[in-house]
C-alpha cells in the first residue's frame, strides 16, 4: 500500500511542477511581449510613423504576436534560468 501512495504523491508532485512550469512559461512570454511592444513603440517614434489611436492597439498585438511565435529568445532564456528555482 505504501508504494501506491508514494507513486500517487509523485504523480501529484509532477503535475504540480508541470503546472508551475506552464505558468512560468506564460509569464516569461508575457514579459517578452511587453518588452517587444516597447521596442516597437520606440521604433515607431524614431521612424516618425504615427498610427494614431490604432498605434496603442498595434503595439500590444505585435508584441504578443512576436513573443508567441518565438520572439527574440528572451522568454526561453528567462524560463530556462528561472525554472531551475521552482520548488518541487
Amino acid at each position: 500500500m505504501r508504494v501506491q501512495e508514494t507513486v500517487q504523491a509523485a504523480n501529484v508532485s509532477g503535475a504540480d511542477r508541470a503546472n508551475k512550469e506552464a505558468r512560468l512559461l506564460k509569464t516569461c512570454q508575457d514579459f517578452e511581449a511587453v518588452f517587444l511592444s516597447m521596442i516597437w513603440k520606440e521604433m515607431q517614434k524614431s521612424s516618425g510613423t504615427d498610427l494614431g489611436l490604432y498605434g496603442a492597439f498595434a503595439e500590444g498585438a505585435i508584441g504578443q504576436s512576436w513573443a508567441r511565435s518565438g520572439g527574440i529568445g528572451l522568454a526561453k532564456v528567462l524560463f530556462k534560468t528561472m525554472s531551475k528555482h521552482l520548488s518541487d
